[in-house]
């Protein structure tokens, strides 16, 4: 699984990416290639993100202080509730417009890992 995410945080220029349960707030699954790492992920600093994150065709774009993020639900087979996962970029190269489509289909095929 290591791989998988390397592979795809490569894909993205990413410097984190990541799977999360909805009711946890450590990652069960991430891969970082940078220090220090983010002190709290956008959803725990604003109330208001898994809102619009329910809502939302595909992942969400959301800036903070310390990057740019990719975040979507995606569910599990099988599940009950939906997931979040999530790529992180400290900086380098802005997200472009297929950025938050390609991040919805890998979400489905890193759940099914």
């Amino acid at each position: 699984m290591d791989t998988i995410l390397r592979r795809l945080a490569d894909l993205f220029h990413a410097d984190g990416i990541g799977w999360t349960r909805l009711d946890t707030t450590a990652p069960d699954l991430a891969f970082f290639a940078v220090q220090p790492l983010p002190l709290a992920f956008p959803w725990q600093r604003d109330a208001r993100l898994p809102a619009r994150f329910e809502t939302a065709l595909c992942a969400e774009a959301v800036h903070d202080n310390a990057g740019e993020w990719l975040i979507t639900l995606v569910w599990e087979p099988g599940a009950t509730k939906p997931s979040r996962t999530w790529l992180f970029r400290s900086s380098g190269p802005g997200l472009n417009d297929t950025d938050p489509w390609l991040k919805q289909c890998d979400s489905g095929l890193l759940m099914r890992q």
